[in-house]
């Protein structure tokens, strides 16, 4: 899949058919379909935010765009947003609705969706139109329940567990500086050759492994110590996505996909989310060739982010979140 420009401006109209046929109300229309036009001429150098230097055209005149190249536009619209100094409000009012016409146009997005559901493409959608439905399935937002189901049965059949929980203690300890003779990137290592063992056994640790994700984790220190105070949820999705795109990209080189939000996750445990191969293609991010995969990380991330808001506030839903939902995602996908 693939548009121009020019396509994309007139598939703005068929958008905006679908969401009335699904009986949205006409402010809600009306907003989905300007902020996604907004977006479009901003591409297109015809927009620029208030207080920011002049746009310029994105794209050479007639280039075709797929869904990637999209995606990579948003993240870059939104970091104009934020550099013209928009409230992280008011940037998520921007951001969100253009996202959700990308998502739309990839067919990962049904308009009048109950709330915290995605659907994972089961093919392409056809130019400008999602697929059905009956086509598709389903990734919903679990209840409190199914957390505390999916959280025993995890513990029963994952005996990773322990050494997820162990790894959390000595990154802890090293990050503190109490009582450890481990730097960060060595208790980080911990998790990764065994959590993350399948990886290491097709693509051997060198020598200065573990120096590489020291010079990692001092390259990115103030993002992730940032991120380790921040909880998960659509507005902080929507401000820290494109910083967060770029980390993974660097994580993801040396530590392949599943690696990357796996180490990012212990990390930043209330702020990013952990996938595999399964669960992301189930959510509609199938994980690519190395190297391309920031943006569907990150969009997986934005995905999550709705769960959270969906379920946090609600009676007994567990302090670690991210972690938590990581769990229903894994009995329910990858070892159902």
């Amino acid at each position: 899949m693939a548009w121009t420009l020019a396509e994309l401006r007139s598939l703005v109209d068929d958008y905006e058919r679908a969401l009335i046929a699904a009986s949205l109300a006409s402010t809600t229309v009306r907003t989905a379909t300007d902020q996604a036009t907004r977006f479009l001429r901003w591409m297109d150098g015809e927009y620029s935010p208030r207080g920011s230097s002049p746009a310029a055209r994105r794209h050479p005149v007639g280039a075709r765009l797929t869904i990637d190249d999209l995606r990579a536009d948003v993240s870059a619209y939104q970091q104009a947003l934020l550099e013209a100094g928009l409230s992280p409000v008011a940037v998520y009012a921007y951001v969100d609705p253009s996202g959700r016409f990308i998502s739309w146009l990839e067919g990962t997005y049904v308009p009048g969706a109950a709330p915290g559901t995605r659907h994972a493409a089961g093919g392409h959608a056809a130019v400008g139109r999602a697929t059905q439905p009956s086509q598709r399935r389903t990734v919903p937002t679990p209840t409190v329940g199914q957390l505390a189901e999916a959280r025993a049965r995890y513990r029963a059949i994952e005996p990773r567990d322990l050494f997820y929980r162990a790894a959390t203690e000595l990154l802890g300890r090293a990050r503190d500086r109490v009582g450890s003779l481990l730097t960060v990137g060595e208790a980080l290592a911990v998790l990764l050759f065994t959590w993350n063992s399948a990886y290491y056994r097709y693509h051997p640790a060198a020598p200065d492994h573990v120096d590489r994700i020291e010079r990692l984790l001092e390259t990115y220190r103030s993002l992730i110590d940032r991120w380790r105070t921040v909880e998960l949820g659509p507005l902080a999705a929507a401000r820290e996505g494109p910083h967060l795109q770029g980390v993974f990209e660097a994580f993801e080189e040396l530590l392949g996909p599943v690696g990357a939000g796996k180490a990012l996750h212990l990390l930043a445990p209330s702020f990013c989310p952990i996938w595999d191969r399964t669960i992301a293609a189930r959510y509609g991010c199938s994980v690519g060739r190395a190297g391309t995969n920031g943006a569907r990380y990150v969009r997986f991330m934005s995905m999550t982010a709705d769960q959270c808001s969906a379920l946090r506030g609600l009676a007994d839903v567990p302090s670690d979140l991210v972690k938590a939902l990581d769990e229903w995602n894994y009995v329910t996908f990858t070892r159902p």
